[in-house]
């Protein structure tokens, strides 16, 4: 009945029906009931997976090994290996993949989703390489081919995502030319996609624009709609990287397309957030804006609050280049405020939270130029206060290992500035950097702001998000 109920998609009541199924197993003894009750695990583990609940997945995809292992039962060892892979990797996305996993039957399924242009995922691995390693190790000794393609995808996007791209493409490699041994057109589209995306990373875009041509190619030739979004959507966020903005808009329309015909609401968030970019570098600003704010509402509906906070930064820049300042103020606010939430809570490495940190600081002096266009002197020393203590402050938890709640950041007000000042002496001369513009406040004990003066640079681009 458990089997069932997971054909059915009912996986609360699969999970009722495993557990009792667990609790009667218990009660046995011998190899075959040690082997039952570790696949009930593996079962628990699939239906835990597709409900979302990585960790107790992981957990019981642990439990199924362990049994595997003790039994000495390869094949099963393969299956328990390859549920830890994919639950560590979806466990460990925040945004999209360029990889896909195969399902448990193992035939290959196609992830819609395209590369974003920060690296696929929150900056720590998907998945502990010993966990792929050994999965790989599984593979070979059962010389099954289509896992040994499987282990070396899922091995090099994890080094993809760790920034061993030569390990990365050397596992790719391997996969592109076990699937095309085996006349596998799905896993060779994967391979290619994942070498584009390597790469794309390494800012060898004519070399990222042959693999997501050939994963088009296939796509199409296979009639696999799903991957054909994927590849538009790479091809375009490969010519966004080339600055051949056209180009890159048309793919993405075509990314946009599909998305909207499957009803894939994180591919159409993707979507419309590149196109807002590209339109915004292309200038055509209200383009820009109708997109980002599409992408805004589905990134709220679905939860994700990078993107949302993402999207705001653009729409903000945007707005601002469109002369709605005062909207574009409202956006940089939420924007600067969602970094900050996502890189205090979230368990991140040091690298991700210096890529949220540029943005932020990328927010936080275009809310500045935005305030004193509209006059707001006050505020705007508020926030480049703001962008300075943070910097301050995460160099403090830096040095605070394993005390995650220990923070010393909060937003600095102008109230607290002015009483600082009020606790000095003499005059106070403040200055901040932004975006191609030096700010100088000059501040009096007891009077505040007496003065403030701005002086042009340079040009300089803040970063769209």
């Amino acid at each position: 009945m458990g089997i069932t109920k997971m054909n059915m998609a009912v996986m609360e009541e699969a999970i009722g029906y495993f557990e009792q199924q667990l609790a009667t197993l218990q009660q046995l003894s011998g190899n075959e009931s040690v082997l039952d009750r570790g696949r009930a695990y593996g079962n628990l583990g699939d239906c835990y997976e597709a409900l979302g609940d990585y960790e107790e997945a992981i957990k019981h995809y642990d439990q199924y090994l362990s049994v595997a292992q003790s039994l000495n039962r390869m094949q099963d060892q393969a299956k328990a290996y390859r549920g830890l892979g994919n639950a560590h990797s979806v466990a460990g996305q925040r945004v999209l993949s360029s990889q896909t996993r195969g399902t448990r039957e193992g035939a290959p399924v196609c992830r819609m989703y395209a590369l974003t242009r920060e690296d696929e995922g929150d900056g720590k691995p998907a998945a502990s390489p010993r966990v792929l390693e050994k999965r790989l190790v599984v593979a070979h000794e059962l010389g099954e081919a289509f896992n040994k393609a499987q282990a070396y995808g899922e091995l090099g996007s994890l080094h993809s995502q760790l920034g061993n791209y030569e390990q990365a493409i050397s596992c790719l490699e391997r996969q592109l030319n076990l699937a095309r041994e085996m006349k596998d057109r799905a896993l060779e589209s994967d391979a290619a996609c994942g070498l584009g995306g390597v790469y794309q990373q390494m800012g060898e875009y004519d070399r990222a624009l042959q693999y997501h041509q050939l994963d088009l190619q296939i796509a199409e030739e296979t009639n696999n709609p799903t991957c054909q979004g994927r590849a538009y959507g790479n091809l375009g966020l490969t010519y966004e990287s080339l600055g051949t903005f056209e180009r890159a808009v048309v793919y993405q329309e075509q990314h946009l397309s599909i998305a909207a015909q499957m009803n894939d609401l994180v591919a159409k968030t993707v979507s419309y957030s590149s196109l807002g970019r590209t339109h915004h570098a292309l200038q055509n600003y209200s383009q820009a804006v109708m997109y980002l704010q599409e992408g805004l509402r589905l990134a709220e509906q679905l939860g994700r609050r990078e993107d949302e906070a993402k999207i705001r930064h653009g729409l903000g820049l945007s707005l601002w280049a469109s002369g709605n300042l005062e909207e574009a103020q409202h956006q940089l606010y939420r924007a600067s405020a969602l970094f900050e939430t996502i890189r205090h809570e979230a368990q991140l490495s040091t690298d991700y939270k210096l890529s949220l940190f540029d943005l932020q600081t990328s927010s936080y002096q275009a809310l500045q130029r935005v305030l004193v266009s509209l006059g707001h002197h006050d505020e705007a020393l508020a926030v480049a206060e703001r962008g300075r203590t943070r910097a301050f402050a995460d160099l403090l938890v830096e040095r605070q290992t394993g005390q995650q709640g220990s923070d010393p950041y909060s937003p600095v007000t102008i109230d607290q500035i002015l009483e600082t000042v009020n606790g000095q002496r003499g005059l106070v001369l403040y200055y901040s950097l932004a975006a191609g513009y030096l700010y100088s406040w000059l501040l009096a004990p007891g009077a505040g702001i007496l003065k403030f003066h701005e002086h042009y640079l340079a040009d300089s681009v803040v970063e769209v998000g």
